[in-house]
């Protein structure tokens, strides 16, 4: 089950609806991983730069605490193809934290 932030509903409205709107990409990422044996309780940090034109120009992990670094590596691949509202005033960097809870044996 993946979790976001308790002070995520104090994200900036516009980052706060693209990250709603493509959450089922972070979710695919994890669920991928589920039922391989592995708990899957844990923490991925990403940090990325949304450029002046609102693409995501690079993505990186600041933190991963999941046993399966193929989790992580999908989230970022997915989170390259978002598209954000034009940041005003030049690029902007998101660092969002995406918490996950769940078990193989529970799936």
């Amino acid at each position: 089950r993946l979790t976001l932030p308790t002070d995520f509903q104090s994200a900036p409205d516009r980052r706060r609806s693209v990250i709603h709107k493509n959450i089922g990409d972070i979710q695919e990422c994890y669920e991928r991983e589920l039922g391989q044996g592995v708990n899957m309780t844990g923490q991925v940090l990403l940090r990325w730069l949304v450029g002046s034109d609102g693409s995501v120009t690079s993505v990186s992990v600041e933190a991963d605490t999941l046993p399966r670094r193929r989790t992580s590596e999908c989230m970022v691949e997915r989170i390259r193809t978002w598209r954000f509202p034009k940041p005003h005033g030049g690029p902007a960097q998101v660092v969002f934290p995406f918490w996950f809870k769940g078990s193989s044996e529970s799936q």
